[in-house]
């Protein structure tokens, strides 16, 4: 611990480091001066932890020394030294963030005693200023990963961890504008396309399944015409929020974007029949519903599918939506929505553990999913079994 004299009296000043240097071999006295003014400009102050100032001194004083240290940001430990006729220099020396006073003459075990407490908040104030300064250099990719983890509901906070991390990432007084898109278009495809017209904007995308979700900060609002341009889809594959919101408003605005989907669910038998129905179905989509449905565990896109069946993608999409009547999204959630059901029968099975099984990435996305497909929530559907 770096510490700095400050006293008009040389005996002072040698008393002082002797003692320290007697106290502990940590503490070291790095400069000692007569002169305040003279200690403000020869200090490098950004590693100096304690500094000990008599307040009363000819020329600049103590309080002078300490105003002009925290005008300059500097968060140095100040512990006042002084006699018994100055004391009331001492109390005005808590408005400028004193952490403690001595009175002359100076003992051994007080000087002591307050090192070790300066020490301990030294120590404290270096992991303030390390935790801060980690923030500030991965703001945006702190940012994204809570925003996902409450807007997903991927773990859960308290409201106390809500509070603090609001105040972390500057999160206090934003808003937010929040679309999900229903597409199996490549992430990289999505992301550079909103890119090129995001430019002025703070925004994230996350990836969900099949879909994407963005979220907007600050205080231009999506627009819906304006996403259209951006990646043109079909009606209704681009869905917004109606409004602002805080952030307490994510999770349910999000769980009702997921809902509000047009598509309905396919009928359990006529989802196990498609495979196998007298609809002018081509090789191509009945090779694409095979795959779907042995891979439903697995990440799926539709690039991926559309390989295997050897078509390009948007081709894919449309012919399967004419023969089938339903999205390539929508037929792989049915799938994964059939599957749980199964596996939410047996009540030994854990819903994190189905959610996994059935190929989704987080329990929030299963259950809008479900719920939008059998019009129960899982945990509903279970006790109906």
């Amino acid at each position: 611990m770096n510490i700095v004299l400050v006293d008009d009296e040389q005996v002072i000043l040698d008393g002082l480091g002797k003692m320290i240097s007697h106290l502990n071999r940590n503490w070291q006295v790095c400069a000692a001066f007569t002169d305040a003014e003279e200690a403000l400009n020869s200090c490098d102050w950004d590693q100096v932890q304690v500094l000990l100032v008599d307040i009363s001194m000819p020329g600049m004083n103590g309080l002078n020394l300490v105003k002009m240290l925290r005008e300059n940001s500097f968060d140095t430990l100040v512990i006042f030294v002084t006699a018994h006729a100055d004391f009331s220099y001492a109390q005005r020396g808590a408005h400028m963030q004193m952490f403690d006073y001595l009175l002359k003459p100076i003992s051994t075990d007080e000087l002591q005693k307050v090192l070790r407490r300066a020490e301990e908040a030294s120590q404290k104030n270096l992991q303030v200023r390390e935790s801060q300064e980690y923030i500030r250099q991965n703001l945006h990719v702190l940012r994204k990963h809570f925003l996902s983890d409450y807007m997903f509901e991927e773990r859960l906070i308290s409201a106390e961890e809500l509070k603090q991390r609001k105040k972390d990432y500057a999160l206090e007084n934003m808003r937010y504008s929040v679309a999900l898109l229903q597409s199996t278009l490549p992430r990289k495809i999505v992301k550079e396309k909103l890119s090129s017209v995001l430019k002025t904007h703070q925004w994230m995308l996350y990836g969900q399944e099949n879909s994407y979700s963005l979220l907007l900060l600050g205080q231009q609002s999506l627009d819906l015409s304006f996403l259209t341009s951006c990646i043109p889809v079909p009606e209704g594959c681009w869905r917004i929020a109606p409004e602002w919101l805080c952030l307490e408003q994510l999770p349910d605005a999000f769980q009702n974007l997921l809902i509000s989907g047009s598509s309905t669910a396919i009928p359990d038998d006529r989802m196990e029949n498609l495979l196998h129905s007298e609809m002018e179905i081509s090789s191509s989509v009945r090779m694409a519903i095979q795959y779907i449905q042995e891979h439903y565990q697995q990440p799926l896109s539709l690039g991926q599918i559309a390989e295997a069946v050897y078509l390009h993608p948007t081709y894919l999409s449309n012919l399967f939506k004419k023969q089938t009547g339903y999205a390539v999204v929508d037929y792989i959630n049915m799938v994964r929505v059939q599957h749980a059901k199964t596996l939410l029968a047996d009540p030994r099975n854990r819903i994190y553990w189905i959610v996994e099984q059935v190929g989704f990435s987080n329990q929030r996305y299963f259950s809008a999913v479900f719920k939008k497909n059998t019009g129960l929530t899982p945990m509903q559907y279970r006790c109906r079994c």
